[in-house]
């Protein structure tokens, strides 16, 4: 993902490309803590797609599924802005909206996939 985030980086000019990457991160430390329990014999794939407008990244598991997009439509704007401090953990929904333009969360027969699109054109 750090990869991810420097190329785009260096294709947007700005930190677009860096919070595309801390997203797909976060979708990716979910995926692994809470599809599997940090179950190692688990997996978690990932696929990123680029194209001249916009890029992609997939993230797949066998979980047994959450109500991400309910709970992706009811988080504010910026639910820390009025927080003296940042919480140690729970900003991980928040900063993958935050990351990417679109959102998609698909229950599959198989398992889950949380689909982040960042469009290349909209700096």
């Amino acid at each position: 993902m750090a990869a991810i985030g420097r190329l785009l980086v260096e294709l947007l000019g700005d930190d677009r490309g860096e919070r595309f990457a801390l997203a797909c991160t976060e979708a990716l430390n979910n995926a692994i803590i809470h599809a599997h329990a940090r179950d190692e014999k688990q997996s978690v794939s990932v696929a990123v797609s680029l194209s001249e407008t916009e890029v992609k990244a997939s993230i797949r598991d066998h979980g047994e599924g959450l109500a991400l997009a309910e709970k992706l439509a009811k988080l504010p704007e910026n639910p820390y802005e009025e927080a003296d401090e940042l919480p140690e953990s729970g900003l991980g929904l928040w900063l993958i909206r935050r990351g990417a333009d679109r959102v998609e969360y698909l229950r599959e027969p198989d398992g889950n996939r949380l689909v982040l699109t960042l469009r290349l054109d909209s700096h």
